[in-house]
């Protein structure tokens, strides 16, 4: 199965808050705009939980929504609130989704954040173009499966999952597979 490498530097040139998490729930990296976000220095949330960075309420119940997706792996998205570097809380919606490791073992989480108002125009649009099928070839696509492997799990054929994603590439106005992952990344 191919994996698809991102590269760290990659989620610095995102404008949306993005963080990683191990299976621990340690920070392991997140953007510049995480970190203006939730008003903290990256060295105060790397190598950190949660639970040094939020409230106990919130931080608990991110900590249940992370487990809940490490155990189902499937992408996760709900709305919460956030404390903010002005120390108030803000409506958002988390979207996240498990990674996995060369031997296709969960071994952490990644996460966007969007602010309410925003994602809520953005979403729709997003929605409204693609079908749910060609959702669900996108979140195996955002998990870094090759066509095949994107095939298999969702038991149809390599041509039908292929035909997906050149309809995925029209509709979001793409040419790559990369392209497609920043498009979905920066509209989720």
């Amino acid at each position: 199965m191919n994996k698809l490498i991102i590269q760290a530097s990659f989620f610095d040139c995102l404008d949306r808050p993005i963080f990683v998490k191990n299976r621990e729930g340690v920070y392991i990296h997140c953007n510049d705009n995480f970190c203006n976000f939730v008003g903290q220095p990256k060295n105060n949330i790397l190598g950190h939980t949660v639970y040094n960075i939020a409230p106990y309420e919130l931080a608990h119940k991110y900590e249940l929504a992370d487990n809940a997706l490490i155990e189902s792996t499937k992408a996760q998205i709900y709305s919460s609130s956030v404390k903010t570097k002005a120390h108030f809380r803000k409506r958002v919606v988390f979207n996240k989704s498990v990674i996995y490791d060369s031997e296709g073992r969960v071994c952490g989480i990644i996460g966007i954040v969007s602010e309410v108002s925003h994602n809520v125009s953005q979403h729709n649009i997003a929605t409204k173009k693609l079908t749910t099928r060609e959702l669900e070839v996108l979140h195996f696509l955002i998990k870094g499966e090759s066509v095949k492997s994107i095939a298999l799990d969702m038991r149809i054929s390599p041509h039908t999952a292929g035909g997906h994603m050149k309809s995925i590439y029209t509709k979001l106005d793409v040419h790559s597979k990369n392209e497609a992952l920043y498009k979905a990344l920066s509209l989720a």
